[in-house]
């Protein structure tokens, strides 16, 4: 049996690997201050901007429960640099509004593509292969395609 925090523990999970992946960059020329070389403790830093928009996504989307499978959606989050999401999210549309995960979610993709940009990121360029999504416990989640 599932525990209750799955689904949020899933969104978690991509929110962090598309903030990883997205970290992998080729090193800079010279030496950072020693103040610069955790990123994620600069308040202005695109990585804790990044996450920042990556937890407002995961509050919005809350456990997504749901009563029926068709109160389910997938949302693509971030941009690989060839294009296409890093990973895709399950909600519900009863317990998320979702103009306003729309508009977290564009704002999430704008700033991992300027991301790319400014740290000239390559990928392989494969396609991240859109998930199903299912109703497990009564809440919803993303599942492979079989």
């Amino acid at each position: 049996m599932r525990s209750p925090r799955a689904p949020m523990s899933r969104v978690a999970a991509c929110l962090l690997a598309a903030a990883a992946i997205s970290a992998c960059a080729s090193a800079p020329d010279a030496e950072p201050d020693a103040a610069d070389t955790d990123p994620t403790t600069q308040v202005d830093s695109p990585v804790a901007t990044l996450q920042s928009a990556g937890g407002d996504i995961e509050r919005a989307i809350g456990q997504a429960g749901a009563a029926s499978l068709s109160e389910c959606r997938l949302v693509g989050l971030g941009e690989r640099p060839c294009g296409g999401p890093r990973a895709y999210v399950a909600y519900s549309l009863t317990e998320t509004d979702s103009a306003h995960l729309a508009s977290l979610v564009e704002v999430y993709n704008r700033l991992d593509r300027e991301r790319n940009t400014r740290e000239g990121l390559v990928s392989t360029c494969e396609m991240l292969a859109r998930p199903e999504v299912a109703l497990e416990g009564g809440q919803c989640v993303t599942r492979p395609i079989r």
